[in-house]
């Protein structure tokens, strides 16, 4: 389909060239210079992310505009409907914030739109973004892009064997001098290591004037540093783990075992409703029919060594009778390169909210670490548990189970 382009940040290093990083170039809003900046970048060969809010293009950006720049090769990238702060809302105004601005969209240019740009991220006051609207927003978009007033937080490492960030923190860059000598560090940095530098801005005409467009964009290629769009640069991995909702009736992605004589332990998929504002329409249902034997559901995903990481899901219990070493629990198991036990990490303490409840798995970094398997069990009681709306990355992604 025209304005899609193979992901290139996802891949290994070329051994015969030098590591070099990938610059990723966001701009916000709607503006009169976009149609400029996508010829000038598709010119050079490089690729951006327009993040648009429908309801500011009015005369400042036609339909016809956001076509003809993803035509281009450029993302479109949804940026609210109205660019109010989401925090300020209530959930359902939230909802049509996520929607009806991605829907209309997707009708526009025939593609799904799958980043989410927040009005007014972490570096305004007061911040546009919460634990609650990152919960509210995972699953329905493939990244979150934030906002960053340091450009040493808006740089990741290419080639990761981990989780893509979910959440992803951008420099602001603008005409002010300061501003511009950091984008232009930020270049060179990509130039001679295997980073990804994030970087967003607004209307461009200022910069177009004074020459800062220009100087920027042939730097990076005058430097052989690509820039490309946010969802190549951060492939759509929300949650390192596959079927995070357990929307699949088969559970296929997931490994189901009971032991103790249990032969009539239940693991399946339900149809149960999200709890607040949550998307998806199933759930993981854990039933153990006695006070002896267990029930778990469990998964293995690729982890980064010595880095930490975090497992948060959403879960109710209902508990009848128990036995010795009775609970319902998440666990972590981290395993080395040959599999063999690092570390295990538990739910503390052992789940017994009987309404739906945030919850999460700590995982500290581990020397070695290759792999982790993610458990959700009932073990030694008679009791049911749902769990919904799992997600398991690095630590500093935040809170979206």
């Amino acid at each position: 389909m025209a304005g899609t382009a193979p992901a290139q940040a996802a891949t290994g290093p070329d051994p015969a060239q030098p590591a070099r990083g990938v610059v990723c170039f966001t701009w916000d809003d709607a503006y009169s210079s976009w149609p400029q900046i996508s010829q000038m970048a598709a010119d050079r060969g490089q690729r951006h992310t327009f993040c648009v809010t429908p309801n500011l293009m009015l005369d400042r950006l036609s339909n016809a505009d956001v076509v003809n720049m993803h035509s281009a090769g450029h993302e479109i990238a949804c940026h609210s409907l109205g660019h109010p702060n989401m925090t300020q809302l209530s959930p359902a105004q939230r909802l049509t914030e996520y929607t009806a601005s991605r829907s209309f969209l997707e009708n526009l240019i025939g593609e799904p739109v799958t980043t989410w740009t927040y009005p007014y991220g972490s570096a305004y006051s007061p911040p546009g973004r919460t634990p609650t609207t990152d919960q509210e927003l995972y699953l329905r978009y493939d990244r979150l892009l934030d906002t960053s007033g340091e450009p040493q937080t808006a740089v990741y490492p290419r080639f990761s064997t981990g989780p893509s960030p979910f959440l992803i923190k951008r420099f602001g860059w603008a005409q002010y001098p300061m501003q511009h000598a950091k984008v232009l560090q930020l270049i060179r940095q990509a130039a001679n290591s295997p980073i990804i530098a994030v970087i967003y801005a607004h209307d461009a005409a200022p910069m177009i004037d004074n020459g800062y467009l220009a100087e920027a964009l042939d730097l990076a290629q005058t430097l052989g540093v690509q820039c490309v769009q946010a969802k190549e640069a951060f492939p759509a991995c929300p949650c390192n783990l596959m079927d995070p909702s357990f929307e699949d009736p088969n559970l296929y992605q997931w490994n189901l075992q009971k032991n103790g004589g249990n032969e009539s332990a239940v693991a399946e998929s339900v149809i149960l409703a999200p709890d607040v504002n949550i998307p998806g329409a199933r759930a993981l249902h854990l039933s153990n029919p006695g006070p002896t034997g267990y029930v778990t559901a469990s998964q293995t995903v690729r982890i980064e060594d010595n880095r930490a990481y975090s497992l948060s899901f959403r879960d109710k219990v209902s508990i009848k009778t128990s036995g010795n070493g009775a609970k319902i629990y998440a666990k972590v198991v981290v395993r080395g390169p040959y599999f063999e036990v690092l570390k295990e990490v538990y739910s503390t303490p052992f789940l017994t909210n009987t309404g739906w409840a945030h919850n999460e798995v700590q995982v500290p970094a581990t020397v070695g670490a290759s792999f982790v398997e993610v458990f959700f069990a009932i073990e030694s009681l008679i009791g049911q548990a749902w769990f919904d709306h799992v997600h398991f990355g690095p630590t500093v992604d935040g809170k979206f189970g």
